[in-house]
Protein backbone atom coordinates (compact mmCIF):
# COMPACT_ATOMS: atom_id res chain seq x y z
CA UNK A 1 0.00 0.00 0.00
CA UNK A 2 1.31 3.48 -0.85
CA UNK A 3 0.58 6.80 0.83
CA UNK A 4 0.58 9.79 -1.53
CA UNK A 5 0.85 13.43 -0.46
CA UNK A 6 -0.92 15.84 -2.83
CA UNK A 7 -1.08 19.63 -2.65
CA UNK A 8 -4.18 21.22 -4.16
CA UNK A 9 -6.39 24.29 -3.88
CA UNK A 10 -9.54 24.40 -1.79
CA UNK A 11 -11.64 24.50 -4.95
CA UNK A 12 -10.11 21.24 -6.18
CA UNK A 13 -10.16 19.41 -2.86
CA UNK A 14 -13.80 18.31 -3.15
CA UNK A 15 -13.24 16.92 -6.62
CA UNK A 16 -10.08 15.12 -5.50
CA UNK A 17 -11.94 13.50 -2.59
CA UNK A 18 -14.74 12.46 -4.96
CA UNK A 19 -12.21 10.97 -7.37
CA UNK A 20 -10.57 8.94 -4.61
CA UNK A 21 -14.00 7.66 -3.62
CA UNK A 22 -14.46 6.12 -7.07
CA UNK A 23 -11.23 4.10 -6.95
CA UNK A 24 -11.16 0.48 -5.84
CA UNK A 25 -8.79 -0.38 -2.99
CA UNK A 26 -8.12 3.33 -2.32
CA UNK A 27 -9.10 5.43 0.68
CA UNK A 28 -8.46 8.96 1.84
CA UNK A 29 -6.22 8.86 4.90
CA UNK A 30 -6.16 12.58 5.78
CA UNK A 31 -6.57 16.09 4.40
CA UNK A 32 -4.72 19.01 5.96
CA UNK A 33 -4.75 22.72 5.13
CA UNK A 34 -1.44 24.58 5.07
CA UNK A 35 -0.52 28.20 4.50
CA UNK A 36 2.08 27.48 1.84
CA UNK A 37 1.53 25.87 -1.53
CA UNK A 38 3.89 24.50 -4.11
CA UNK A 39 4.87 27.47 -6.26
CA UNK A 40 6.63 25.92 -9.17
CA UNK A 41 7.41 22.63 -10.73
CA UNK A 42 9.54 24.05 -13.53
CA UNK A 43 11.89 26.25 -11.49
CA UNK A 44 10.91 29.64 -12.94
CA UNK A 45 8.64 30.67 -10.05
CA UNK A 46 5.54 30.77 -12.23
CA UNK A 47 4.57 27.10 -12.19
CA UNK A 48 3.57 25.17 -15.23
CA UNK A 49 -0.05 24.94 -16.27
CA UNK A 50 -1.34 21.44 -16.86
CA UNK A 51 -4.23 21.71 -19.31
CA UNK A 52 -6.09 18.88 -17.61
CA UNK A 53 -5.39 20.07 -14.07
CA UNK A 54 -8.23 22.58 -13.84
CA UNK A 55 -11.61 21.25 -12.77
CA UNK A 56 -13.39 22.81 -15.72
CA UNK A 57 -11.04 21.20 -18.24
CA UNK A 58 -11.65 17.56 -17.26
CA UNK A 59 -14.76 16.39 -19.04
CA UNK A 60 -16.85 13.93 -16.99
CA UNK A 61 -17.69 12.04 -20.19
CA UNK A 62 -14.07 10.91 -20.47
CA UNK A 63 -12.01 8.51 -18.37
CA UNK A 64 -8.75 9.85 -16.96
CA UNK A 65 -5.71 8.21 -15.42
CA UNK A 66 -3.15 9.86 -13.15
CA UNK A 67 0.52 9.57 -13.95
CA UNK A 68 3.06 9.05 -11.12
CA UNK A 69 3.98 12.76 -11.33
CA UNK A 70 0.35 13.72 -10.61
CA UNK A 71 -0.69 14.87 -14.07
CA UNK A 72 -3.81 13.56 -15.75
CA UNK A 73 -4.07 11.92 -19.14
CA UNK A 74 -7.00 10.53 -21.08
CA UNK A 75 -7.44 6.77 -20.93
CA UNK A 76 -8.24 6.31 -24.62
CA UNK A 77 -9.60 2.76 -24.54
CA UNK A 78 -11.93 3.38 -21.59
CA UNK A 79 -13.03 6.77 -22.96
CA UNK A 80 -13.93 5.21 -26.32
CA UNK A 81 -16.03 2.60 -24.52
CA UNK A 82 -17.73 5.27 -22.38
CA UNK A 83 -18.48 7.37 -25.48
CA UNK A 84 -19.66 4.30 -27.39
CA UNK A 85 -17.22 4.86 -30.26
CA UNK A 86 -14.71 2.82 -32.24
CA UNK A 87 -11.23 4.24 -32.90
CA UNK A 88 -11.51 3.66 -36.66
CA UNK A 89 -14.79 5.57 -36.87
CA UNK A 90 -13.52 8.43 -34.72
CA UNK A 91 -10.31 8.88 -36.71
CA UNK A 92 -12.20 8.93 -40.03
CA UNK A 93 -14.79 11.56 -39.05
CA UNK A 94 -14.47 15.26 -38.21
CA UNK A 95 -14.91 16.28 -34.58
CA UNK A 96 -15.82 19.60 -33.03
CA UNK A 97 -12.94 21.43 -31.28
CA UNK A 98 -13.33 21.14 -27.52
CA UNK A 99 -15.62 18.11 -27.62
CA UNK A 100 -14.75 14.91 -25.73
CA UNK A 101 -14.50 13.15 -29.08
CA UNK A 102 -11.92 15.68 -30.24
CA UNK A 103 -9.90 15.27 -27.03
CA UNK A 104 -9.78 11.48 -27.49
CA UNK A 105 -8.93 11.86 -31.19
CA UNK A 106 -6.01 14.19 -30.39
CA UNK A 107 -4.79 11.83 -27.68
CA UNK A 108 -4.78 8.97 -30.20
CA UNK A 109 -2.94 11.12 -32.74
CA UNK A 110 -0.28 12.14 -30.16
CA UNK A 111 0.22 8.52 -29.14
CA UNK A 112 0.66 7.41 -32.75
CA UNK A 113 3.08 10.28 -33.45
CA UNK A 114 5.15 9.37 -30.39
CA UNK A 115 5.17 5.71 -31.39
CA UNK A 116 6.35 6.70 -34.86
CA UNK A 117 9.25 8.70 -33.41
CA UNK A 118 10.28 5.85 -31.10
CA UNK A 119 9.77 2.99 -33.55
Amino acid sequence: MYTVKIQTTGEELGELISLVGTMKHTMLVSANQTDTAATSSNGNGKGSKNLLADKDERDPRLVYAVRPNGTYHINVKESLVKLGLKEEWLMSHPTRLGSPEHAVKMSIARSKAAAGRLG
